[in-house]
């Protein structure tokens, strides 16, 4: 249940139904935990970055045993270049009889510099996100183009105030 499998929010459901004999419910749960925990280990990390030329490039970085690279004129190009790569090196493995790195079954869980995230996102606007977190527009715009530097404490206010606007969509009601 850590995991957010059934029950999670539950945890006297969760008791009730655990302790039971009601097998589907454990056996579904337990298949769902396997699940869970599989998608979570066969996650792995790939960055996109706007390059110098305007272009994007999607990449992993962690040695996953493969290097997959995809690049693009936009965000969406990089992804989808980035995924027929990992096909294009899964059918090589297979042509040649080897086996293929761990890495080609993964679900790649993207992070994004500044620029491509509010390419990528064009929905957050970056003079109202500046405003927002109390950042000079003209420099997020800047930030936004690629065009300055972006210090450490910069980006984590930038990324944790993107967080809580996140965080405060998901708990908002329309009426």
């Amino acid at each position: 249940h850590a995991l957010g499998g059934p029950g999670a929010q539950e945890s006297e459901s969760c008791l009730f139904h655990c302790g039971s004999k009601d097998t589907n419910y454990i056996d579904s749960g337990l298949a769902y935990i396997t699940y869970s925990l599989y998608s979570y280990l066969m996650t792995f990390k790939v960055t996109i970055e706007k390059q110098n030329d305007g272009s994007y490039i999607a990449y992993n970085n962690e040695g996953e045993g493969a290097v997959i690279i995809g690049t693009g004129q936009t965000v969406n190009e990089a992804k989808d270049d980035f995924f027929r790569s990992m096909e294009e090196t899964a059918e090589a493995c297979r042509e040649a009889g080897i086996s293929c790195p761990d890495i080609l079954d993964g679900e790649p869980e993207f992070s994004f510099d500044l620029s491509s995230l509010l390419e990528y996102y064009d929905v957050l606007n970056a003079s109202a996100l500046a405003r927002r977190l109390g950042i000079n527009e003209s420099l997020m715009r800047q930030y936004k183009a690629g065009h300055t530097y972006i210090s450490d404490s910069q980006l984590k206010k930038i990324e944790d105030g993107i967080h809580s606007l996140g965080n405060e969509l998901t708990r908002l009601k329309l009426v």
